[in-house]
């Protein structure tokens, strides 16, 4: 069957009331149930408040100023009665809910009636419609055809799909609801079983694309979902690495033996490569193809096969000394602008260290020596490409060494992986086949966590008109939250607070998000999406704090302090898990 939008936004108000993330699976699961398949991508794709998935996504471009002046003209409002309901209710959804009655112009179906697809009432279709025009809308005169689409877009809307319209033009949906919930309610509805999610996500890791497997599911059954494997093209999500801070923990985590490589300070990169060229995605699977063009020249020059997906990190490197050059260098290669000037004056090197896919062949399931064979025959060292260095060891005096070698010559230390035959690559997964070991873990030297910004508060004194503090936390992966973990005041720079209080505007809500957990209120809530990196002197116990919440305390940091980089390579739910904090309290507590 084929719901009306104005069904879709009741369940989304029933979603927005549920704060229990397993009531909201059984509203999906029903959501699921009323349905069509037709509809089964454009549904998974709203309710996460977004226009597609992965590197197809489409951005809407709306301007809260603009969204403003079309309230005002649809209303008969001024714009400062407009601006005067936002600030009561901080959400202009709401504002365009308690005002739709005043709603005189023509309808969406006049909108269409030129159209030949033209819908019949307004149903989910004609909405992504709509929003797809408003996507697609660039250009000289383009501010004006958005506010004339959005015009039309809330004419025929009743006053609840008022309030998430607005809310998905501007990016602020605010249900709580993410991938991993969304992938269990489709497992609940469509398989009978919760416990398919582990299947359905193992699919998504693999093509980053909620939507699609969705539609595969429905469509094609669950035999085809257990079918899917990496592709070109199309970015796989990364797999990460847990924590250890010894090399006694590593050995006995990893069986007694270990291949050992170098930690760099770098840009973690999925290269592409097939007959038609090379694509770079970062981590958070943002194109970066433009901004590196000696690297994909590097790769094009060392590949020996046709297609490929390897990863690797690119270092800005100083090649008339022969030795890395900071990370911040390496950040000036972001500019999308004067890209040969920026190649000349910050030189990149690339060190490849996995393979997930040689000559159209899936590699993933295979031990991590036998894809590093795979890739070192598979390419040719150059100028600007090496392989990581690589130590096989199995014991803990060889870790050591290596170890202390690598923080004398810079790095930021090494990473331990399992070479047993179960060493396969788990994309999306945080697991003990790979541990990070850095210098910030061992003896009295601080920790860094990759924390998301959850709050802000107000700037005074000299920080007046910026922010002067962050409320930050960690993520609990089997809950799909965000735990306030810290209060973080210092280590910014004036030019650190100018740029973060840009960057959180257009985040910021009235009401906390249901996907967060806080004991304690900044003066405003901020959509969990920004990770920045926060070094700390200890873990200690909080009665405010909601990590790792036992009913009496949680978490906390102690004396934490920004390092002056925010993690855009990173998304919010790949910074720093309960699952890792955890274990390196509980490290902490032994030694002591």
């Amino acid at each position: 069957m084929n719901i009306n939008f104005d069904e879709l936004a009741a369940f989304y108000e029933r979603l927005e009331a549920t704060p229990g993330r397993l009531e909201m699976i059984d509203i999906l699961a029903e959501l699921f149930g009323k349905i069509d398949t037709s509809e089964i991508e454009m549904v998974c794709y709203l309710t996460l408040g977004k226009l597609g998935d992965g590197p197809s996504e489409l951005t809407l471009g709306l301007a809260e100023k603009l969204v403003i002046q079309t309230l005002a003209e649809q209303y008969g409002m001024s714009e400062s009665e407009v601006e005067k309901l936002l600030a009561e209710h901080g959400d202009l959804g709401v504002v365009a809910e308690q005002t739709i009655s005043k709603k005189t112009q023509s309808t969406l179906f006049d909108f269409f009636e030129d159209d030949e697809s033209s819908p019949s009432s307004f149903s989910i279709t004609s909405l992504w419609s709509l929003l797809l025009k408003l996507a697609h809308t660039t250009g000289t005169g383009s501010t004006g055809t958005k506010q004339s689409l959005l015009t039309n877009l809330l004419i025929d809307s009743s006053p609840l799909e008022s309030r998430y319209i607005v809310r998905i033009v501007l990016g602020k949906l605010r249900l709580g609801v993410r991938e991993m919930t969304l992938l269990e309610a489709l497992a609940l509805h469509y398989t009978g079983d919760r416990k398919n999610k582990s299947l359905l996500e193992r699919a998504y890791n693999f093509i980053s694309d909620i939507g699609k497997v969705a539609s595969i599911l429905v469509n094609d059954g669950f035999e085809a979902i257990q079918k899917i494997t990496p592709s070109p093209g199309t970015p796989i999500r990364c797999m990460a690495a847990q924590r250890a801070d010894s090399a006694f923990e590593i050995l006995n985590k990893l069986g007694g033996k270990a291949a050992l490589e170098i930690k760099y300070d770098g840009l973690r990169i999925q290269a592409h490569i097939t007959p038609s060229g090379v694509i770079l995605y970062s981590r958070n699977h943002e194109d970066l193809t433009p901004q590196f063009p000696d690297i994909v020249s590097s790769l094009q020059k060392a590949s020996q096969v046709s297609n490929a997906i390897v990863e690797g990190e690119i270092l800005a490197y100083d090649f008339e000394n022969d030795t890395f050059l900071p990370f911040q260098n390496l950040m000036r290669r972001r500019r999308k602008t004067e890209i040969d000037e920026m190649m000349k004056k910050f030189p990149a090197k690339i060190y490849l260290f996995d393979a997930l896919l040689i000559d159209d062949l899936s590699v993933v399931d295979l031990s991590l020596p036998d894809r590093r064979k795979l890739l070192e025959n598979s390419f040719h060292e150059n100028e600007s490409l090496a392989f990581s260095e690589l130590l096989y060891i199995s014991s803990e005096d060889e870790l050591n060494d290596f170890f202390m070698q690598a923080v004398k010559d810079g790095c930021e230390g090494i990473m331990a992986k399992s070479i047993t035959p179960s060493s396969i690559y788990e994309a999306g997964v945080r697991g003990w086949n790979w541990i990070k070991y850095k210098a910030d873990y061992v003896g009295s030297l601080t920790d860094t966590f990759d924390l998301t910004i959850i709050g802000a508060y107000s700037g005074k004194g000299k920080r007046t008109g910026t922010i002067g503090a962050l409320l930050c936390a960690s993520y609990n992966e089997d809950e799909d939250v965000y735990q306030s973990f810290c209060k973080l005041g210092t280590g910014f720079s004036d030019e650190d607070l100018k740029e973060l209080t840009d960057i959180l505007e257009p985040l910021k809500v009235k009401e906390k998000p249901n996907n967060v957990m806080s004991g304690i209120d900044p003066d405003n809530w901020v959509r969990p999406k920004i990770v920045v990196e926060v070094a700390a002197a200890e873990i200690s116990k909080s009665p405010t704090h909601m990590t790792a919440w036992n009913g009496t305390s949680g978490l906390a940091l102690r004396f934490p302090r920004f390092t002056g980089r925010i993690r855009t390579d990173k998304s919010a739910d790949q910074s720093t898990s309960l699952s890792e904090i955890l274990l390196m309290y509980e490290a902490k507590r032994r030694a002591v």
